[in-house]
């Protein structure tokens, strides 16, 4: 009878994380195997050491690690002879593995080679990942997010095709010489800041750090750790495309979104698809597809890739300025870029597949195979000459290492390269031959005098970058003091430059005195500072970077240039203009919510509201901050919110319906005229609009509101009940639709009743009432009864009451029953009649 071959799992370095089977296997073995790299001592040993019999026969087995796959194989070979021998003997064999036997582990080289021929046992153990996550602190995975493992040898375009997906934790391993390359990646794809390195985990001289400190080559056995991203930035994402959906087996992917995408529009096979169910409809898909592409619409469409590409095939022309298309899986698994690759294509996908938790099948040369687009650099960076980044990326796909030379910028980036002009990274403008980048690397400070002419500032602007021979590429952002944030001169610069406005206190521009080439007393007497736009542009490129323009002047405008030897991010410096969003998402359904509503959400940091509000867009403010409080904190909300944005924050104040009736707007502008903080002076502020419950109930029975109407609440909360009283007797006499608002409450009874019999005093009993409750949502209710049959308990504080005019109808045709209002058409069709 032949022997066991037993592998033994002894976990990642500490003795004490060894299972009790595992001491056991080990105290029982009589035979012990166990690998070694060649002239080190086994890690295994050491760690399995005090649980070895006195007379256990050691099998040591010495691998080349330093040598080629096949080298290292011939060793594993070598050995196995050794063991058969043991096993044919009837012995036991214990081999004996650091780690989890069966992950990543050299245990499996034996299995390989034995499994077919003996009985195998295989104990599991603590991988030095579950042990990296322990030392790190890290929670490696929660809810549906995924856990992926990623040997670091992996090439360029592996490696960064899979950290892309930001709802994955990653563990990279096999890390020691490729740590510079992979930190390059992560920083790339925006995952470094999160990254941790853990150098041999459980060991005594375990070392924990964050990968963007941590210089030079690891350990072997050093991991970097990736966290998912669970609260993620928003992101600029794609705007106004084109999502053509052909079946229904797609139809609530592409609805996820286009509830997401900002004014996308969704279009629908009208041979499989219900016209209610999308925006727009089509029956020829050829020839829809070829519309949108001619008229330079991006497209994602959730079609197989053969069909896409077909229709599109005809009107190929120019694939520079052609737009992006997207194929995607019908579940949005994956998002294939089929032309457009780097005219937005691969953003594009890659942001479909966040949005779905899929995947992005780039196929571009560049960024499969190398892991970079030069013609499609990082956020800030931008590109003089795309069309130069051809023979460079060839140079690279045929081995060949092409030169950089970097004057400023955060160039880490672009790894594989060597000395030389092939790439030239500069502020400056330049008519390099080769490919020309320039970095995000200069703050344009700016100061002027109030209301200053736009035309001024840009004017002086322009010429000093000329006279300076800098680029408006390389500008990173235009700063100022904060007194500043609303200079319609300020913002419309910055408008034309394309990039942010970040503001300083006096106090934080005041700090920067001892560096300022200009500083002037009238300036510090005025504002608090002895230079605006000296001390923006040097406090914007920190203490490491210098003012590379001192102070240029016009009639009413100065201007300064601060450069950065690494890219300057602008929202860590200063901040911006706050904006606060006042917003009306509608009675509740996705389908009621204006495309502008929801591309502001998707794009805001932070969401204000009562929490029932806020449950009802759930999808588009995952991973923003919200700040929630109780229905009647009604003030507390608005002026949070505004304190949310006077601290320079994206700030979504959310009401349902429409923000503007009986909801928050008037109540932020109260205050705003009450306090006149100069903080909240300064914020920008917009209005959007929302379907109203009137509106709602009105379109669900027919069109009661076709003619004048009015809406009063009945809540005497902040309105005296004589108020309210005489508006209804108004209301009644005019012969109005009147729709109440907040008709009846735990504590409020009375006041619908009362509304009835006043209406009641100059209405036909029979009058038609609507009761509309939970308009838009699962548990919708709508029904018609009559205005002497209206009694409280019908109602509550989700219900819409709509009374009839004094000529508003009910009308019952099949099984359907309407209620509308004549505007007078039916004068002029009887008229039109005698007349005949």
């Amino acid at each position: 009878m032949t022997g066991k071959l037993i592998g033994v799992s002894v976990g990642p370095g500490d003795p004490d994380l060894l299972t009790i089977n595992s001491m056991d296997a080990i105290a029982s073995a009589r035979v012990i195997a166990h690998i070694h790299a060649t002239g080190r001592p086994s890690i295994a040993l050491d760690i399995a050491q005090d649980w070895l019999a006195d007379n256990v026969v050691e099998i040591p087995i010495s691998i080349p690690m330093d040598e080629d796959t096949a080298t290292r194989q011939a060793a594993y070979d070598k050995a196995v002879p050794l063991l058969r021998m043991h096993l044919d003997a009837g012995h036991d064999v214990t081999f004996i593995c650091e780690g989890d036997a069966l992950f990543y582990a050299s245990f499996q080289y034996v299995l390989d080679r034995l499994a077919d021929d003996y009985d195998v046992e295989v104990i599991p153990g603590v991988s030095s990942i579950n042990a990296s996550a322990a030392a790190a602190n890290l929670c490696f995975a929660r809810g549906d997010e995924t856990v992926m493992a990623l040997p670091a040898t992996l090439n360029d375009g592996a490696l960064a095709a899979r950290l892309s997906d930001p709802h994955c934790t990653f563990a990279i391993i096999k890390l020691g010489r490729h740590l510079k390359r992979v930190k390059a990646i992560l920083k790339r794809l925006g995952r470094l800041d999160d990254a941790i390195l853990v150098e041999k985990a459980t060991w005594n001289d375990e070392r924990v750090v964050a990968v963007k400190d941590y210089d030079g080559d690891a350990a072997y056995f050093a991991q970097i750790l990736v966290p998912a991203i669970r609260n993620e930035e928003p992101e600029a994402l794609p705007e106004n495309v084109a999502i053509v959906c052909l079946n229904p087996a797609a139809l609530d992917a592409a609805k996820r979104l286009r509830s997401t995408l900002p004014n996308s529009v969704l279009w629908g096979f009208s041979n499989r698809l219900d016209k209610n169910d999308v925006d727009k409809v089509f029956s020829n898909v050829a020839e829809t597809l070829q519309d949108l592409f001619s008229k330079g619409t991006s497209i994602a469409a959730f079609a197989a890739s053969g069909i896409v590409v077909r229709a599109l095939a005809p009107v190929l022309a120019d694939k520079i300025s052609e737009p992006a298309v997207v194929s995607i899986a019908p579940d949005g698994s994956f998002a294939v870029p089929l032309l457009g690759g780097h005219g937005g294509a691969n953003r594009l996908a890659t942001a479909i597949s966040r949005l779905t938790k899929g995947f992005a099948a780039i196929t571009t040369a560049g960024d499969s195979a190398l892991g970079l687009a030069l013609d499609e650099p990082p956020q800030g960076w931008t590109v003089q000459n795309p069309s130069a980044a051809k023979p460079i990326v060839a140079k690279m796909l045929s081995g060949e290492a092409p030169g950089l030379s970097v004057d400023s910028g955060t160039a880490d980036w672009l790894s594989g390269f060597s000395d030389g002009d092939d790439v030239l990274v500069t502020h400056k403008q330049s008519g390099h031959d080769g490919l020309i980048l320039h970095p995000p690397t200069l703050s344009l400070g700016v100061g002027c005098e109030r209301d200053c002419d736009p035309a001024e500032l840009k004017d002086l602007v322009a010429k000093t970058l000329d006279a300076a021979g800098l680029s408006p590429d390389s500008i990173a952002c235009v700063t100022s003091i904060d007194v500043k944030s609303d200079e319609v001169a300020v913002l419309e610069l910055a408008e034309g430059l394309g990039v942010p406005t970040r503001f300083f206190t006096a106090e934080q521009l005041d700090a920067e005195s001892g560096r300022l080439k200009n500083p002037s007393d009238i300036v510090k007497a005025e504002v608090g500072c002895a230079g605006v736009s000296e001390g923006s542009a040097l406090a914007s490129v920190g203490k490491d970077g210098t003012l590379l323009v001192e102070k240029q002047k016009s009639k009413r405008a100065t201007c300064a240039i601060g450069l950065s030897p690494t890219d300057i991010i602008p929202e860590a410096v200063g901040k911006g203009r706050g904006r606060l969003y006042i917003l009306g998402i509608g009675p509740g359904t996705d389908s009621w919510r204006t495309p502008e509503v929801t591309r502001i959400l998707s794009a805001v940091t932070d969401v204000v509201g009562y929490g029932f509000y806020l449950d009802l867009v759930p999808d588009l403010i995952k991973g923003k901050k919200h700040h929630t409080s109780n229905l009647a904190q009604e003030e507390e909300r608005v002026r949070h919110a505004m304190d949310l944005a006077a601290e320079g924050k994206d700030v979504a104040l959310i009401s349902s319906g429409d923000v503007g009736i009986y909801a928050m707007a008037a109540l932020a502008f109260e205050l705003l005229q009450r306090e006149d903080r100069a903080e909240w002076n300064r914020l920008y502020i917009q209005v959007e609009p929302g379907i109203s419950a009137f509106q709602a109930a009105a379109a669900r029975i027919g069109a009661p509101v076709g003619h004048d109407f009015c809406l009063i609440s009945l809540s005497d909360l902040l309105t005296p009940w004589e108020v309210i009283q005489r508006r209804l007797k108004a209301a009644a006499e005019g012969g109005f639709v009147v729709s109440f608002y907040n008709p009846v409450s735990k504590r409020r009874r009375t006041q619908l009743a009362e509304a009835r019999d006043i209406l009641l005093q100059h209405r036909d009993p029979k009058t038609p009432v609507i009761l509309a409750r939970q308009l838009g949502r699962p548990d919708e209710n709508i029904r018609v009864i009559t205005l002497e049959e209206l009694m409280p308990d019908m109602a509550d504080m989700l219900t819409l009451v709509m009374v009839g005019g004094e000529d508003t109808c009910k009308i019952e045709r099949g099984q359907n029953t309407w209620v509308y209002t004549p505007r007078g058409y039916g004068k002029k069709m009887d008229q039109k009649n005698e007349n005949v």
